[in-house]
């Protein structure tokens, strides 16, 4: 419904056009990344947009390049507004469309070794599609207002079997992964350590 929707929008919002067109094409350029990287880890960062982006810089620049590839997948087309040059990741594009059989297309073509998505932008063949593969999934940043629909009770069933797919959550505060804990109960390993953009 989510993809079928998007394409009608797609004739009014020049955003979502933006999205959809862009998207196009994107399993084979993962696959090209992966074969001029050989036989590199590859980490890959996922993020909603621009601001998230930004967040996750102070991550990436604590990597040896040297010996994993880092790649970033975005949803929005605002994304590209933070990437500055081609040296900040290895590959950075478009995140597939959120269906099982997209985004493991996606997987199997960048092939990663583990994969962190930064705050919110969750979805859920994304992160379900990761623990079939058996790819460890980690939330960093992660946060979860008081008013987050995820906590909500006829929300909180669905959301708690989209994010038990996580290895680990990496809440922004105390009181965030207090709030992650009433989702996943103790099934995932939750610690607070703070938004890596401030702290």
């Amino acid at each position: 419904m989510l993809w079928g929707g998007s394409r009608v929008l797609a004739l009014a919002n020049k955003k979502v056009c933006a999205g959809l067109s862009g998207r196009r094409g994107l399993v084979e350029r993962a696959r090209r990344f992966r074969e001029r990287i050989g036989g590199r880890p590859v980490l890959l960062f996922h993020c909603a947009s621009a601001g998230e982006l930004e967040a996750l810089k102070p991550i990436a620049a604590e990597f040896n390049r040297e010996r994993i590839a880092l790649a970033v997948s975005y949803f929005s087309p605002s994304a590209q507004t933070a990437l500055r040059d081609d040296t900040e990741f290895d590959f950075a594009d478009f995140s597939p469309i959120d269906s099982a059989a997209h985004v493991r297309s996606y997987f199997e073509a960048i092939q990663p070794s583990v994969i962190a998505i930064t705050k919110h932008d969750v979805w859920p063949n994304f992160a379900w599609t990761a623990r079939d593969l058996d790819i460890p999934l980690f939330l960093i940043n992660g946060n979860f207002p008081v008013a987050s629909a995820r906590l909500r009770p006829g929300a909180r069933g669905f959301h708690a079997a989209v994010y038990s797919a996580f290895r680990e959550i990496m809440a922004v505060s105390d009181e965030d992964a207090e709030r992650a804990r009433r989702i996943v109960g103790d099934g995932v390993k939750i610690v607070a350590v703070g938004d890596a953009r401030f702290d």
